[in-house]
């Protein structure tokens, strides 16, 4: 029997919480971080995601749906700092982290059982 996976970052998510003091400094850390990158939704390469959920629940979870034009061009040319403020006080705040090499993920079939 075959062990079939859907995600394949699965076994990479590590949860944790960020003390809501200190949320603002973490945002910044990661903004600083050139393996990290603040993702901005885009409508035409995210169509998925835009067509799924309604206005109101999109605009709550994905806020940089509605950042677009002139206001897109303001916050790229912000400052770090004052990114961070505005990311910390947003919902939601994604990021794109890079890894520096590609990781292969390994199952371990030893502990498992096999039901029929």
């Amino acid at each position: 029997m075959e062990l079939k996976t859907k995600y394949q970052y699965t076994y990479f998510i590590y949860p944790y919480i960020i003390d809501r003091s200190k949320y603002n400094k973490y945002i910044l850390k990661l903004l600083k971080d050139k393996r990290c990158e603040f993702k901005i939704f885009e409508k035409e390469k995210d169509m998925n995601i835009y067509n799924y959920f309604l206005p109101h629940f999109r605009n709550y979870i994905f806020p940089t749906f509605y950042l677009r034009g002139e206001n897109l061009k303001e916050f790229k040319n912000l400052k770090v700092e004052e990114q961070s403020k505005i990311i910390s006080e947003q919902t939601v705040a994604c990021f794109n982290y890079y890894l520096a090499d590609t990781v292969k993920g390994k199952v371990d079939n030893s502990n498992m059982r096999h039901f029929l």
